[in-house]
């Protein structure tokens, strides 16, 4: 294994956990970025099961992503990042979010045109889908390199009025 603080390789260590943990199948590797979706632009899930990242198991089809953080009253730290740059066109199938405070309900739009996803709606084509109880959104069509892509999360939490979702960007590699 590689060190990169000293250029050398490092030997498997013995980590002591938690009291009440058990550290096993930790995974020290240089090229960890090849076996994640999109690690710079925090999408850590793992593309095979032969890995597991933290609280990010291989679920091709999971419907929660954790993100750390504080809610807010609107849906939050976008997975790609606003303003990301670099996302890789080969392994975005997903976009993630933290969910609004107190709210499970959420409904996404996306596409190439910033002004049409921001006054989209539900009738409209850059409409994804409505998320209940969870985070995620799987794309429908693969996203092409090259791109700016737009997109906005609105919560909708029954029995309350919808808080329309700022507008994110990303742009694709």
């Amino acid at each position: 294994m590689f060190n990169f603080s000293t250029g050398g390789l490092v030997h498997p260590v013995s980590v002591r956990g938690l009291a009440g943990s058990d550290v096993r199948d930790n995974l020290i590797d240089p090229n960890i970025k090849t076996k994640l979706h999109d690690a710079d632009n925090n999408d850590f899930r793992p593309l095979t099961s032969d890995i597991t990242v933290g609280p990010y198991p291989y679920n091709p089809t999971a419907t929660t992503y954790w993100i750390p953080g504080r809610q807010l009253s609107t849906a939050s730290s976008p997975v790609p990042p606003h303003q990301a740059t670099k996302v890789i066109t080969a392994h975005r199938d997903a976009l993630m979010w933290l969910n609004s405070y107190e709210c499970a309900t959420h409904d996404v739009y996306m596409g190439t045109e910033k002004s049409a996803v921001s006054r989209a709606s539900r009738k409209g084509k850059t409409f994804l889908g409505t998320v209940t109880g969870g985070n995620v959104v799987y794309l429908k069509k693969k996203v092409e390199a090259g791109k700016t892509y737009y997109w906005r999360v609105d919560r909708m939490c029954p029995g309350e009025e919808f808080v329309k979702g700022e507008v994110w960007e990303f742009e694709t590699i």
